[in-house]
């Protein structure tokens, strides 16, 4: 762990043993506080992870849950929202609602069994290209290739090379640095650079989409499904059919696995404009989730509502045993890291 994040934990105790914690927890009784994870992975699969910051190992989870469980009320996006509007009564405890985007298969095979255990349910935001049809995402490709020595990284990294954008890249560069290039590129010059870096062989067990069959085991068993696009394009940057083909495509097939109408959207990447929220409200979405930092409140507009991201590295889950630290994560869910980092 660096002298930063040991610097910021001994801070989140400061702040436990004064009271100022338990202070932004009590605040979050008014509020809906929405957290984000895309994987969880067996410890040893979640550190040689090339990004590091979208898996969280599963002894970490577990530790995380175990915590939720005993203070605060768990709920799905829509029934969370749905009571903060007044539609059903509230707990008075906090509500805290675990939401998951892309759709892999270890959010059916890990998360969602320790998620039951403990009585609760999740929100799924399923890519349905990944899903429906096992397509390995795009990212995933370009992750996968530079982190496979050889001629798979050396394409990815002709392929940054020949952009403005990358053509001081180096081998010394992380993977998600490599993929803040391909994020900034129109669609149809990223889909042709990763068209010639290819795939490096078979791709890992750990990148498996989940199933439809998971898919409406997950909705059969509580949990809510919710889209996220068709093929996890950045949807500022499509034109006006495409995006609607995204969203109205992959809302209907995201509803064939769930058995029911599918209210809930995230923007991939969390990238969005007033022309796509305005799509998204057309395609039948009641709510729809970003990746700005917060939480939502009455007054939160409903189809751009903020979360906070639960990473590995926050929350001390980096290290060889897959544990983490609890203040750590409370400082984060409340809203005190935030403030923190701010004020660093």
């Amino acid at each position: 762990m660096g002298l930063r994040s040991l610097g910021l934990r001994a801070a989140y105790v400061a702040a436990r043993a004064s009271g100022v914690l338990a202070r932004h927890e009590s605040a979050m009784r008014s509020v809906v506080t929405i957290l984000t994870y895309h994987r969880v992975l067996g410890d040893g699969d979640a550190r040689a992870y090339p990004l590091p910051a979208l898996a969280m190992p599963r002894t970490a989870f577990a530790a995380q849950l175990d915590w939720l469980s005993k203070r605060a009320a768990v709920r799905t996006l829509s029934r969370a929202l749905d009571e903060l509007r007044g539609a059903t009564p509230r707990s008075d405890r906090p509500t805290v609602c675990i939401t998951f985007d892309d759709g892999y298969a270890d959010n059916a095979e890990i998360a969602a069994p320790e998620l039951e255990q403990r009585g609760m349910r999740a929100t799924f935001f399923l890519a349905s290209g990944f899903v429906g049809r096992a397509q390995l995402m795009w990212f995933d490709r370009i992750a996968l290739a530079w982190s496979t020595p050889g001629a798979a990284r050396a394409r990815v990294l002709d392929a940054v090379r020949s952009l403005d954008a990358g053509a001081r890249a180096s081998e010394s560069w992380s993977a998600s640095r490599v993929l803040a290039v391909f994020k900034s590129l129109d669609p149809e010059t990223r889909r042709r650079l990763v068209a010639t870096v290819g795939t490096p062989g078979e791709p890992p067990a750990t990148h498996r989409p989940m199933t439809p069959r998971q898919a409406a085991a997950l909705a059969m068993s509580g949990h809510e499904l919710g889209a996220h696009s068709v093929t996890h394009e950045l949807l500022p940057q499509l034109d006006d059919a495409r995006l609607q083909s995204e969203l109205v495509l992959s809302k209907r097939e995201v509803e064939s696995w769930s058995g029911k109408p599918v209210g809930c959207f995230c923007y991939p990447n969390g990238d969005h404009d007033d022309r796509v929220v305005e799509a998204v409200r057309r395609a039948g979405f009641r709510y729809a989730c970003t990746t700005r930092p917060g939480v939502s409140t009455t007054e939160s507009d409903p189809l751009r509502l903020a979360r906070r991201d639960v990473t590995s590295g926050r929350v001390g889950a980096r290290g060889t045993g897959g544990g983490c630290s609890i203040v750590s994560f409370r400082a984060e869910i409340s809203g005190l890291a935030e403030r923190t980092r701010g004020g660093a």
